[in-house]
């Protein structure tokens, strides 16, 4: 099949076939704690779970039960879950879900998978599909190679269309009196069209990489662009494409290779380089590297932070305490930890907020190698910094003895208070040394100790907690269920419950974000999807902070549609496949 959908035109779906999913039924944690084995949505279900803890048959069930549902909805989760800049920022569970997509819904496929890689993904991603697909399908083979020899042809178009404009003006320049009076519409045109060029040429295979060694994708996309029969081939691909191309979009991987650091533009490096290779900027080219990180403290300059996640910051701290005593703070992981919640206080602030964190066992391992107590605490610190009055700068952990945390040890909790200086993501973990972790959720007991810290503060209703985040496995102790069977389920009971306790004490009950972090356990839902007072979202991204700050209809599938929404426009559903 070529590169291009066919004939049968995709367009905008129905709203929906079925009205959401089965019934919920009652079922326990693998903590014993009673639930739901549903939300009574399978969108919800599948946003809930879509975390990359999710296993490939799990992902491939939800997709088949969505779809059925709401073709366009299903997408719209893959998107948001691969989103590098305002999703879930999840990898492989997205590219796992494009794959299925592939061999499905092809139309389907062929009609979104370009929108996919340029507005959420990375042309990576269609080298994992490339791997993974069948090729007995409807879509030929080589498809997504293709469309890196298109994009490729388009990428040298524009990077040649580019060079002849820059040479024309540079003679035009060295006639004129001032050369700077020769900065015209025509080369602002220009930097524009240095921009367009893609970074497809960075993640194309090359003859000997590792994506070249069994699948020869280099030698296909060469016979794509220049014929089976051209014995210099893979010669004119690397000349005439990769080479050109790479040095245009100042690969920084490359520039390093060469000894050629003078060359980096650090504003320009990408977030996750410059997490992974700040190390070696600064033993390589320690004043220029230092005099930019002074540029970005004064706010002169920017760093990236595009595809970090959190607790990839903070993992710098927790692999250095491993390993030594004493550690220092590092400016480069300081920085994007800045910019990452600068970035989400752009959108406001989540006003009286609590962060609940869950440090029980099941939260220090997951299926993958990944350690979701990491991620709570590290998103449970972020929601901390954007929250106000007294509750500002601390959570709680969840145990049979909750404990309300400050992020700023004690001995600077007078001076950082006094002058609002926010802590440094180093000060904070300074200060979790001496948190205790617990072995069950309690929440009873949380919210006990939320009203009686209100009561000795003497904090006035208004000025206490209006949401709870809790970051959590949804492995819920049984120990919290104090009443089963008279209500929905033993959780819901709960939340009823605790709105009675915050009455008896003249304070208004807070909604409650229940946030998953790892889905390789039991599937159970806290709530069902149309619970007043409640949210169920998860992933390990700090951006579905923000819908927080701007909406406020608390119903699981209320904030759920509210994610996705952004994400329908662009999606193209063919009618031959729902």
């Amino acid at each position: 099949m070529s590169a291009t959908p066919a004939s049968s035109a995709p367009h905008a779906p129905h709203a929906s076939h079925a009205s959401h999913a089965s019934q919920p039924a009652f079922t326990k944690t693998e903590n014993g704690a009673v639930a739901l084995d549903t939300s009574g949505n399978d969108i919800v279900d599948y946003f809930m779970l879509y975390t990359r803890t999710l296993t490939k048959e799990q992902n491939y069930q939800f997709l088949e039960k969505c779809w059925a549902i709401n073709p366009k909805k299903t997408v719209a989760v893959i998107f948001n879950g691969r989103d590098r800049l305002k999703g879930k920022k999840e990898k492989t569970v997205s590219n796992q879900a494009m794959l299925w997509l592939r061999d499905n819904k092809p139309y389907t496929y062929m009609a979104n998978i370009l929108t996919y890689v340029n507005n959420y993904g990375r042309w990576k991603d269609l080298l994992y599909i490339c791997y993974e697909n069948k090729s007995d399908g409807l879509i030929d083979g080589n498809y997504e190679l293709t469309m890196f020899a298109d994009k490729l042809r388009d990428d040298l178009a524009e990077l040649k269309i580019s060079e002849f404009v820059e040479a024309a003006e540079a003679a035009n320049a060295a006639n004129a009196a001032d050369a700077a009076d020769v900065a015209t519409e025509d080369t602002i045109k220009n930097k524009r069209k240095v921009k367009s060029v893609s970074l497809c040429a960075k993640w194309a295979p090359s003859e000997n990489d590792r994506n070249d060694s069994r699948k020869h994708f280099a030698k296909k996309i060469a016979t794509i662009l220049y014929g089976r029969d051209d014995a210099k081939k893979m010669e004119k691909y690397r000349k005439e494409y990769l080479a050109p191309l790479r040095k245009k979009i100042n690969i920084v991987e490359r520039l390093m290779c060469n000894n050629e650091w003078d060359k980096i533009n650090y504003e320009s490096v990408p977030g996750v380089a410059s997490r992974r290779l700040h190390i070696a900027f600064n033993k390589h080219d320690s004043d220029r590297y230092c005099e930019y990180l002074a540029t970005v403290r004064k706010g002169d300059a920017k760093i990236n932070i595009t595809g970090i996640l959190p607790h990839e910051l903070a993992n710098y701290y927790v692999n250095l305490r491993s390993t030594q005593d004493e550690y220092e703070e590092n400016e480069t992981i300081e920085l994007q930890w800045r910019a990452i919640v600068n970035d989400v206080k752009s959108c406001g602030i989540l006003g009286n907020s609590l962060a609940i964190i869950d440090l029980s066992g099941s939260m220090f391992s997951a299926s993958n190698g990944s350690v979701p107590a990491q991620v709570a605490i590290s998103l449970g610190i972020i929601t901390s910094l954007c929250c106000k009055g007294l509750f500002k700068n601390k959570f709680i952990t969840f145990s049979d003895t909750p404990e309300l945390v400050s992020l700023i040890p004690d001995n600077l909790y007078k001076e950082y208070t006094e002058k609002d200086i926010e802590p440094s993501l180093y000060t904070c973990f300074k200060s979790l040394v001496d948190v205790e972790f617990g072995y069950n959720t309690n929440f009873v007991k949380s919210c006990e100790m939320i009203i009686k810290y209100g009561k000795e503060h003497n904090i006035a209703d208004a000025d206490m907690p209006k949401k709870l985040f809790v970051f959590t496995d949804m492995q819920f102790d049984e120990a919290t269920v104090d009443v089963v069977g008279k209500e929905q389920n033993g959780i819901e009971v709960l939340y009823k419950t605790i709105v009675k306790m915050f009455k008896a004490a003249d304070y208004t009950a807070p909604k409650f974000v229940f946030w998953n972090l790892n889905s390789c356990h039991k599937e159970s839902f806290p709530v069902n999807c149309n619970t007043e007072g409640t949210a169920m979202i998860s992933g390990f991204s700090e951006q579905l902070l923000k819908i927080f700050m701007t909406y406020d209809e608390f119903k699981p599938e209320l904030i759920v549609e509210e994610i996705l929404a952004p994400y329908l426009p662009e999606i193209y559903i063919d009618k031959t496949e729902y």
